[in-house]
């Protein structure tokens, strides 16, 4: 990987070949606004894998700002459970706006668990991108494709906006993730689901 940039802000990390993970990354960005430029490349969980999270995690986002671009994939290939991204603050009393904010401009996820992103205190914002997880063996449906901690996103503090993208048998515009009828997606935007691929698409509304 490559870094360009200096200070909190600009700094832009390239990807420059294929990478197998030998464990989780986890990123405490307090202040700083990082750039993950894929650059096309494939960023994979083996076997071999070590997590640092109670449910295997590949990218774990704990503060500052992370956008995710380059129109890479973020895969797992192994036969244990991992998922791509999670975002999380854990201290109860800390500032709100030390919450990593984690935005995806494009990519492809796929992960063989059923949540792909998980939000538990901050925020996810997809622009684009193309996410698939498995079943979860609860309801047997992709309901927790793009999920959030429950309790943190009643309270406000567990948050997912999503203005483009497609989602495998997981509709962001009506899901069940936090009870019937959630709706993730930004303003002005609307799904469209293709029944032969079984992806729903996030885009801009007519009306």
């Amino acid at each position: 990987m490559e870094k360009a940039g200096t200070g909190n802000y600009g700094l832009t990390v390239k990807v420059l070949k294929d990478y197998d993970l030998l464990k989780t990354v986890k990123a405490s960005l307090a202040g700083k606004k990082v750039v993950l430029d894929m650059s096309g490349h494939t960023i994979r969980w083996t076997d071999g894998f070590v997590s640092s999270e109670s449910i295997p995690t590949m990218f774990s986002v704990v503060t500052g700002s992370l956008t995710i671009t380059g129109n890479g994939t973020i895969k797992n290939d192994s036969t244990s459970l991992a998922r791509a991204i999670v975002v999380y603050y854990p201290v109860e009393s800390e500032d709100a706006a030390q919450r990593a904010v984690v935005t995806i401009k494009n990519g492809t996820f796929d992960v063989n668990t059923s949540e792909v992103v998980y939000v538990g205190r901050g925020s996810a914002i997809i622009e684009g991108g193309s996410f698939k997880g498995i079943e979860n063996n609860q309801y047997n449906d992709h309901r927790y494709t793009i999920n959030c901690l429950d309790g943190e996103y009643t309270a406000g503090r567990s948050k997912v906006t999503i203005s483009g993208g497609s989602f495998y048998e997981f509709d962001p515009k009506d899901g069940l993730s936090e009870g019937a009828h959630t709706d993730f997606t930004a303003n002005g935007y609307v799904s469209e689901y293709d029944e032969e691929s079984g992806y729903y698409t996030v885009i801009k509304s007519n009306d």
